[in-house]
């Protein structure tokens, strides 16, 4: 049976804001960094709400957006490249 894997806000805002700033395809984040795409659709969602001001639950995921404020200055999307 496979374990469930825990994502840290950081990571969620990261992940999110790749497709939501950086215009990266759902495809190509997940591909990426390793996530599954409705996962990453809902935290693309609740980042999106957070944005707009609109409740997005206890468990917000930009609640500590300061500490990630100074990303990876990174551009572009990144895809894994298997052989």
């Amino acid at each position: 049976m496979n374990e469930r894997k825990v994502y840290t806000r950081e990571f969620k805002l990261h992940a999110a804001s790749m497709v939501l700033d950086d215009n990266c395809p759902v495809s190509d984040v997940c591909a990426s960094l390793d996530i599954g795409p409705t996962a990453l659709r809902r935290w693309v969602d609740q980042v999106r709400k957070e944005r707009e001001g609109q409740p997005a639950g206890s468990a917000g995921i930009m609640r500590r957006q300061n500490a990630f404020s100074a990303r990876s200055s990174q551009s572009g999307c990144l895809v894994a490249v298997t052989a």
